[in-house]
């Protein structure tokens, strides 16, 4: 069976970023034992990702490129914030095992939803956040085997 819309895929792969002609770095890596699985067509994955996917078989190879408009964007200054440091007190205490510089948080916006965002400073009185996707600004490249083709029962 071939990938195509609405089939349950598993993939092992490597996931390296780095502009063109520099040494890339490796983010992700998932073991043939443990694929990465996802449904094709669901929406839940990057769009270029599943295009350099389709058609491919069980024990075909991958080796693809995603630019950084096509996947998470260019990094955006206007998405980090600065607020004030009361804004996470609980109990009157700021929790020094979830607020530190470097930890990756879920905060709840005023529209209801939830944004990850990465506390990057913090003074006595402030923290300041970045809401870009982890990868914004990052050329991606994929390299992996196709492990699994199924058909969705959906």
């Amino acid at each position: 069976m071939k990938v195509s819309k609405n089939t349950i895929v598993s993939v092992s792969y490597q996931l390296f970023c780095g502009d063109e002609g520099e040494k890339e770095e490796l983010m992700e890596q998932t073991k043939k034992s443990q694929p990465y699985k996802f449904t094709c067509g669901s929406g839940t994955e990057l769009e270029k990702f599943e295009e350099n996917l389709m058609g491919k078989s069980v024990g075909d190879s991958f080796d693809f490129y995603i630019e950084c408009q096509d996947a998470y964007g260019k990094y955006d200054d206007d998405k980090v914030v600065t607020v004030p440091k009361s804004t996470f007190l609980v109990d009157g205490e700021i929790d020094e095992e979830e607020i530190y510089v470097d930890n990756l948080i879920t905060m709840s916006m005023e529209d209801g939803q939830k944004r990850d965002a990465v506390i990057i400073d913090m003074t006595e009185d402030e923290v300041t956040l970045d809401f870009n996707h982890l990868l914004a600004g990052e050329r991606l490249h994929f390299v992996g085997t196709i492990v699994d083709v199924r058909k969705s029962f959906k």
